[in-house]
């Protein structure tokens, strides 16, 4: 049996005792033909856990993360450990604001092995968000010399030691580095990201913040103009550039799916 990861697309297996047109719209695009198929398989005991992780990730599609979520839990019912299951309700926890059990999803993830790199990153994006809003909240429980940024840097970090390609990682450490006061080591991870992807406005604009910060506003000026050159309606670049420097946070990548 095999098995598309979460991260790169919908999951497809294959199984003698089904039709595999069945398995096919069960793991389609379509995410009503998949509801559809995958509930057939179930009703007809066939795969079961593979059907409902299939279609969990339909009901995800849908917005209805709530039906996602209870589909998520009957795949690991019958299969605990089930990494991609895990890291797939990681991900709707995630998406829920319910960063703490994110992380304890991505944790069960990543405890049979030493982990993909979606699970790392998103683990990562996780402990990031976690961090800015205990920092919007004035609430730093990273303990003295330590940085609440620490573990979605160090996250990130293992992201890329699986996947040196992931240009998310790349922009989503440097925003941390940036979040953390580390200026220089942002720009080097934006640098990193723009490399690997030059056609990126928002590891560009997030590298002219950090310009800014350390105060080389005419490198700052020319990443803003770039970033407007690569998407001509991106509205922070267009703030900075035409009104002057104000502070616009840098953005983040979404989570890997």
């Amino acid at each position: 049996m095999t098995r598309i990861p979460v991260l790169c697309a919908l999951a497809i297996v294959s199984t003698a005792a089904a039709p595999p047109d069945s398995w096919r719209r069960c793991g389609g695009a379509d995410a009503d033909a998949a509801i559809a198929a995958c509930t057939a398989l179930i009703q007809a005991d066939v795969g079961l856990a593979d059907a409902w992780f299939n279609r969990a990730i339909a009901w995800r599609h849908k917005g209805q993360a709530d039906r996602a979520i209870a589909d998520a839990d009957r795949a690991l019912a019958l299969r605990p450990d089930d990494a991609e299951a895990h890291d797939l309700r990681g991900i709707l926890s995630f998406e829920k604001g319910q960063f703490d059990r994110a992380i304890q999803e991505y944790d069960k993830a990543l405890l049979p092995g030493p982990g993909y790199a979606a699970a790392w990153y998103n683990r990562g994006r996780a402990a990031h968000d976690r961090a800015l809003a205990g920092q919007a909240l004035g609430n730093d429980d990273a303990g003295p010399g330590n940085s609440p940024f620490d573990g979605a840097i160090a996250d990130y970090g293992r992201a890329l030691e699986r996947d040196p390609g992931l240009v998310a990682a790349y922009n989503n450490r440097g925003i941390a580095w940036y979040n953390k006061g580390d200026y220089t080591r942002a720009i080097a991870d934006y640098d990193q990201a723009i490399r690997l992807n030059p056609s990126l406005a928002e590891p560009v604009n997030n590298r002219a913040l950090a310009w800014y910060k350390l105060g080389d506003y005419d490198r700052a000026k020319r990443d803003f103009d770039l970033t407007i050159k690569l998407h001509q309606y991106y509205g922070n670049a267009l703030i900075n550039r035409f009104l002057g420097p104000i502070e616009v946070p840098p953005r983040m990548g979404a989570v890997a799916r």
